[in-house]
């Protein structure tokens, strides 16, 4: 026979059980729009990012400058912080540090074609590092060759160029990045709806 006090534990027992089942749902809900939420802004951000790099491959001049004065920008504010800090910590080593960098930053905003000589240099001297890298490699044949002479090849040629061309070259990087970079995000968005099929 059940006592009364052991169907009010039954009923307290089913009724958790109840609310359990009814927060594991809502929660399962909230979880749904908001992976749905971020997929949709994913794929906003995706889209916007590859439109950028389509525009900065057709304007590779144009891109290559808006990247080296928000490089430079970034670079400034950079040693301005620094000096800040220098003083503040009464740092000499790190204020005549924040100097240096500030006048850098100055240098790359004012001077443009010295920052795309700069930058191209860098890049040229990377790709000829890469590229001898390549024929290192255990397999000396097929694919890292040819991607070795291409590195090497490409690395000249940008070392030699203008800096006109190096920022044409600097705007093309950017704007390929920047459509991979959108085709990743956008796969990222629809691998995130897929699951929540």
């Amino acid at each position: 026979m059940v006592t009364i006090q052991q169907q009010q534990q039954q009923q307290i027992k089913d009724s958790g059980v109840i609310v359990e089942q009814e927060l594991k749902r809502l929660n399962a809900n909230q979880l749904y729009a908001a992976v749905n939420n971020a997929s949709s802004v994913l794929m906003a951000l995706g889209i916007s990012e590859a439109i950028f790099g389509i525009l900065a491959i057709l304007l590779p001049i144009f891109s290559g400058a808006l990247f080296l004065a928000l490089l430079g920008g970034a670079v400034l504010v950079s040693g301005v912080i620094e000096i800040i800090s220098g003083i503040a910590q009464g740092s000499g080593g790190r204020t005549v540090v924040g100097i240096i960098t500030a006048l850098a930053g100055l240098l790359i905003i004012s001077h443009p074609l010295f920052g795309f000589a700069f930058l191209g240099a860098l890049v040229g001297l990377y790709l000829i590092a890469a590229g001898i890298t390549r024929f290192f490699e255990p397999r000396k044949t097929g694919w890292p060759i040819i991607s070795g002479i291409t590195g090497v090849v490409l690395g000249i040629i940008i070392l030699a160029a203008s800096p006109a061309v190096s920022a044409g070259v600097l705007g093309l990087v950017v704007g390929i990045n920047l459509v991979l970079g959108g085709i990743l995000t956008m796969r990222t968005s629809s691998a995130m709806r897929m699951a929540l099929r």
